[in-house]
């Protein structure tokens, strides 16, 4: 693999590039991304760049903008800021050109395709929405928890309601329960292709039970007579062995066969049953001796035999449950998402990936690949097979260049179902042309790259020999540069228990922490001294980051620096439901909502929230007038919820109890208040979105501090970062750099799951309990090593300046994957590598040790330090200590545009220019002048349906889940039925509402000669709900009129227009078309109307619509919505054209449709080219809006 030109070849063709730990990976990206757009003059929408997380897709946006705007000076004559730049501009043929196309870069770079994976996938599926059969009105979720637990509930309601007895207790005994079979399909569903084994069929267990049962009588009939004489014959001296029948444990024994033999359960025995067993007996019985005998153990001998057979069958049928579970989780859970019409961030992926490879495949790969001409994948050891298919099925027969750029030595997130397996799969076999390597490193000191290339270097340090550790040599230090010039900044701090014994985890874990602590302190007062600088500054907290595996760990430490006065903030996964305030906020609501219940009132009042003492409040009497004051004002708060809401109540608590200043007294205040006011926000929007009263709320949130769902927006969010140690989980580490670096568990030894996820070859699989389940844990355990081996290489290299790593004798320390690295046990190729460094670490002694540490330290050529961690006092670094720069404000010298906004139709033909924009639900809409309003309507029908917003929004509702493709009258009275329970609508209207939508559907839509209908439509051929932004660049009443003035004969509407009175306003139009559909390759666009124009169809007539579509503003509504669609369809159908594509505008007046009187309540135009073309370039100047095409 060579060395990485930043100047290679861009002709074609699939590249990778391996970038390790600190190599400008980020600035190769740019660098490439440079050359596309001023060599290939590729356009920034047409070059893909993928990464993995949102910040780092904004990291990325800002990183290559800037570089252009570098480059823009380097080509206009300003000296290049980089050699690469300088490159740039002398292998340029034509500057002038360059600059053209790095301006035009730059003014379109809002539209740069820079995505996450899920972001990239989900803009093919709305831009390709009819070829990808996608729906239009599904709503992203973020966490599919709840669903996979409704799957997992239902589950076991269809499978152990009607069990019998026994079984259910063996399950719940073998550890099955809702929440492992919740355990169970979050891993199935969270990684694709993935097999779960074995495949088991169940088995009848009568036959064992009946043998099982007879034999436990038998047992249960023979104890009375026989308890005294077993208990004499086991307790008689000199007969059996005491190692195995300590005379003092038997009387135990005894009580617990007396305790199983008086309940039901045969399977419920005590582990210590087969003591009573003639084969235990007599292996036990002293030599020379006869064994005990009584007829209880031959009897207690087949018991056991006939439980173990139970057992068995019990093993086999739980078994198969379990994997028959599995086995449908995602047919099961792909199910109620479409039937809830939903999808998740994985979907996207799926439904993606089906597309391409479904039957118009071909097609949409040719399209998107006609999109993008280049592709820039980054961090692509995080891939998956899925997304890998994805890539190489878009770019795989195109002449665009596509570059993988990852490293596989931080490949670590496994747990969220990327698959190292699918990055080796695509770079094996890889020309040696097309595969290059960053060894370059900008991050951190030749110093401390000297002491990381011998901790890797070296056969196998990351285990797989796929993976291999290149040396990397420095970018942009000198010798002799860092945080203590002259002394080693990689430090190894040993600790030992002080004898043989190895030190506990628990109390290694808090001797560290503490060390940890007293080290950090040491360097802020060389800091504060002005002996440790960085950068001509002195070396502050915010400079220093502790690295931890898990969320305990990150508390320990931080602990353990507040007793030494040195503030710091979590960077973790840890969820908020799991805070102290969360549980401290539940006890508090549960006990607003009936402050009467003395013990729940109580708890809560001495929460830190409310800070009320115990000794107070137990010598409150309950009738004193403080005591009723304080039953009075939270009654009130409770009232206060109920009345207005959640939110007020809260904040008016908040501030009449005194929480925030109270919260904030206590060291962590700020974690805590921020957690608070954290959990208020989440209860809010939980609240609102689901309609939730008082009891509802709190069983949300007791839900949620059950599950704490493993969502971005339920955890810990910073309170500050600034003058902070950094507590930042290894996983959330990546990417980022600190000058630095603490590791101080990276000893912790390798886990052991109970079902393992491994591969075999390129296929991952579960194994939840096969024959074969030893060899698949000791293969799961191998991956899992590997990928601690490549945790502790991410956590190493996030140093700049100064790294500490910490290692000693820790119970478990020997399997671990720093274990392996530093000591490197020989390894037999079909051996366990965690057992092998175990037993390696089990035999050596502490000289040993020692020599291989100095080994180390001489590889490393003086940059690596052993020392022994001592107990020596640190100094205390307080807060005012730390806040030694002063402070100023900033002053604003930027202007703020005013006059832009975002309007709307409503905003327009109302005068409030601030309007927001809702789908139109016809509110205020009543009958016009001379109709039929004063007349009754017939009974029964549509017309007496009530009028207004509700009736408008209940109707939209109705007609956004129409299938109109396969309108059955089973299917829609249910829906009718639904929607108007929802919308608080008597149930009486339904037959009259499902009739009034099937006529609509029915009905026929005509336009000059073509006439088309709702049911004729195809699946996937039309979009309910289609939001639109429309950039205004200035339009005034005067200036709409005048384009209807010149397009026609519109009576007096340009006159109307004209009176409106609205300012002019520039800014975004935005808008809801009810439905946009396709018959023939021409597209339509529909607006619903519910407005109660008159008791008689003949009120509907074409002709007094004309009218009340011009009375209402409908008319500018059409031509505004034709614009819309007109610009949508002109950037997304090929060679489009308005004539031939666009098919005309339906405003459907639902009261007026009927079978019986064809053509009422349907208003049907197709605006003429040139007023749609005009009106486009009034609203906007750009092309796409004022051209066809």
């Amino acid at each position: 693999m060579r060395e990485l030109d930043l100047f290679m070849s861009l002709s074609g063709g699939t590249v990778v590039i391996e970038a390790a730990a600190g190599t400008g990976k980020t600035y190769s990206i740019a660098a490439l991304f440079l050359r596309l757009v001023v060599e290939k003059e590729i356009p920034v929408d047409a070059i893909l760049v993928v990464t993995f997380t949102e910040a780092a897709t904004e990291e990325l946006r800002d990183r290559i903008r800037e570089r252009l705007c570098r480059a823009v000076e380097a080509f206009s004559g300003e000296e290049p800021a980089d050699e690469f730049l300088a490159g740039l501009v002398h292998r340029s043929p034509d500057r002038l050109k360059a600059l053209q196309l790095l301006a035009l870069a730059l003014a379109s770079f809002d539209a740069a395709a820079i995505h996450t994976i899920h972001g990239f996938c989900s803009r093919v599926l709305q831009e390709h929405a009819f070829e990808c059969g996608s729906l239009f009105d599904a709503e992203l979720l973020a966490d599919q928890s709840r669903l996979i637990r409704e799957i997992a509930e239902d589950a076991w309601r269809r499978h152990f309601y009607p069990a019998d007895e026994s079984f259910i207790a063996y399950a719940v005994r073998a550890g099955c329960s809702i929440d492992s079979i919740c355990r169970l399909l979050q891993q199935v569903v969270s990684r694709f292709s993935l097999e779960v084994l074995p495949d088991v069929a169940p088995v009848d267990p009568a036959p064992q039970k009946e043998q099982c049962l007879r034999a436990f009588a038998a047992l249960q009939g023979g104890w009375p007579r026989a308890r005294e004489r077993v208990l004499e014959l086991l307790t008689a001296p000199d007969l059996l062995s005491q190692s195995s029948y300590r005379r003092s444990s038997i009387p135990g024994w005894i009580e617990e066969v007396d305790g199983f033999l008086k309940q039901d359960d045969p399977l419920a025995y005590p582990e210590k049953l087969h003591k009573f067993t003639v084969s235990s007996l007599t292996a036990a019985t002293r030599k020379g001796k006869d064994a005990p005998e009584d007829p209880f153990f031959a009897s207690c001998e087949r018991f056991l035999e006939t439980a173990t057979g139970l057992e068995d069958a019990y093993h086999t049928n739980l078994l198969a449950i379990r994997s028959g579970v599995a086995a449908q989780a995602r047919e099961e859970l792909a199910r109620r998402k479409e039937q809830g019409s939903l999808r998740s961030y994985d979907d996207l992926l799926g439904m993606l990936y089906d597309a391409l490879n479904g039957t118009g495949g071909e097609l949409l790969k040719e399209r998107v690949r006609s999109r993008f001409h280049a592709g820039l994948i980054d961090e692509f050891q995080d891939t998956d097979p899925v997304q890998y298919r994805i890539f190489s099925g878009i770019f795989s027969k195109s002449d665009a260049t596509l570059v993988f750029i990852g490293d596989p030595k931080q490949a670590i997130y496994s747990f969220r179902g990327a698959d190292l397996n699918a990055y080796l799969a695509a770079v094996r076999g890889r020309e040696a042309e097309s595969s290059f390597t960053l060894l370059r490193n900008w991050r951190s000191t030749p110093e401390l790259l000297k002491a990381f290339n011998a901790m890797f270097s070296g056969e196998l340090p990351f285990l797989l020999p796929e993976i291999e550790y290149r040396e990397v040599i420095p970018g942009r230090y000198r010798d002799g540069e860092g945080l203590f010039p002259g002394q080693p900044p990689f430090v190894v701090r040993t600790y030992n228990s002080g004898n043989d014994k190895p030190l506990a985890k628990g109390k290694g874990e808090r001797l560290v922490a503490v060390d940890v602590a007293r080290e950090v302190a040491s360097l802020l007062a060389a800091g504060i001294r002005g002996e440790a600088i960085i950068s001509g500054k002195p070396l502050s907290a915010g400079d220093i980051a502790v690295l931890v595996r898990k969320n305990h760990q990150g508390r320990m430490v931080q602990a353990a620096l507040a007793e030494l006065g040195i503030p710091s903030v979590m960077h973790g996964t840890e969820s908020l439901f799991r805070s102290r305030e969360v549980l401290e906020l539940h006890r508090l609501l549960v006990a607003l909502l009936d402050p009467g219940d003395g013990r729940r009132f109580r708890g809560a009042l001495v929460t830190d929230m409310l800070g009320r003492s115990p000794v107070a409040l137990a010598g409150m009497a309950a009738d004193a007038p403080e005591w009723t004051d304080l039953l009075e004002r939270f009654r009130s708060y409770g009232d206060k919820w109920l009345n207005h809401g959640f939110m007020v109540m809260a904040m008016e608590l908040l501030a009449a109890e005194g929480v925030r200043p109270r919260l904030l007294a206590f060291p962590d205040g700020e974690r805590r208040l921020t957690n608070l006011l954290h959990a208020v926000e989440l209860l809010h929007h939980a609240e609102l979105e689901r309609e939730l009263g008082p009891e509802g709320l709190i069983s949300w949130l007791a839900e949620h501090i059950t599950e704490a769902p493993d969502v971005d927006e339920y955890q810990l969010r910073l309170e500050t970062d600034e003058s902070c140690i950094q507590l930042v989980t290894i996983h959330r580490s990546k990417g980022l750099e600190y000058p630095v670096v603490f590791c101080p568990f990276a000893w912790e030894g390798a886990r052991r799951e109970t079902a393992p996820v491994f591969h075999r070859g390129d296929q991952l699989f579960l194994d939840i309990g096969s024959d074969e389940l030893d060899d698949n844990l000791r293969k799961a355990g191998e991956e899992q090593f590997a990928e601690d081996l490549r945790l502790l290489y991410v956590a190493l290299t996030r140093a700049k300046y100064r790294c500490y790593l910490a290692w000693g004798r820790f119970r478990s320390s020997g399997s671990s994957a720093l274990a392996y690295l530093l000591h490197r046990p020989p390894l037999d190729g079909a051996c366990d590598p965690v057992a092998a460094t175990d037993r390696f670490m089990a035999e050596l002694d502490d000289n040993q040790e020692a020599e291989v540490l100095q080994r180390l330290v001489a590889l490393a050529q003086g940059a690596i330090r052993v020392e022994t961690a001592a107990e020596t006092p640190a100094p205390v670094v307080g807060q005012a200590a730390l806040d030694t720069a002063p402070l100023s404000a900033r002053s604003f010298r930027g202007s703020i545009e005013t006059g832009w906004r975002v309007t709307s139709f409503t905003g327009l033909t109302s005068s409030r220019h601030h309007a927001i924009e809702l789908p139109d639900r016809d509110a205020g809409r009543s009958a016009g002048a001379g109709l039929s309003a004063a007349e009754p309507p017939p009974a029964g029908s549509i017309f007496e349906f009530p009028a207004g917003a509700q009736a408008g929004t209940c109707l939209h509702a109705i007609l956004e889940r129409v299938d109109f493709s396969a309108l059955a009258r089973h299917e829609l009275l249910p829906l009718v039925s639904e929607q108007l329970s929802l919308h608080r609508f008597p149930a009486d209207w339904t037959d009259t509402v499902a009739a009034m939508i099937a006529d609509t559907v029915a009905a026929p839509l005509a336009i000059g000669s073509e006439t088309v209908t709702l049911s004729q439509l195809l699946p996937a051929s039309w979009r309910p709900e289609m939001e639109f932004m429309l950039p205004l660049d200035s339009i005034g009443p005067e200036s709409l009129a005048a384009v209807f003035r010149r397009h026609g004969d519109m009576a007096r509407f340009p006159e109307q227009l004209a009176d409106l009175g609205f300012s002019t306003v520039k800014g975004m139009l935005r808008g809801f078309i009810d439905l946009v559909f396709r018959v023939d390759g021409r597209y339509y666009l529909i607006d619903w109307k519910s407005n109660h124009l008159g008791n008689r169809w003949s009120d509907y007539a074409p002709g007094l619509l004309a009218d009340a579509m011009d009375r209402e503003f409908y008319t500018l509504q059409y031509h505004l919505y034709t614009v819309a669609l007109h610009r949508f369809l002109s950037v997304r159908v090929p060679d489009y054209d308005y004539e031939r594509h666009f098919g005309g505008v339906f405003y459907l007046f639902l009261r007026g449709i009927h079978k019986d009187f064809p053509g009422t309540g349907v208003f049907a135009a197709r605006p003429s080219p040139g007023l749609v073309f005009e009106l486009a370039g009034l609203i906007s100047s750009c092309e796409a809006c004022t051209h066809d095409n």
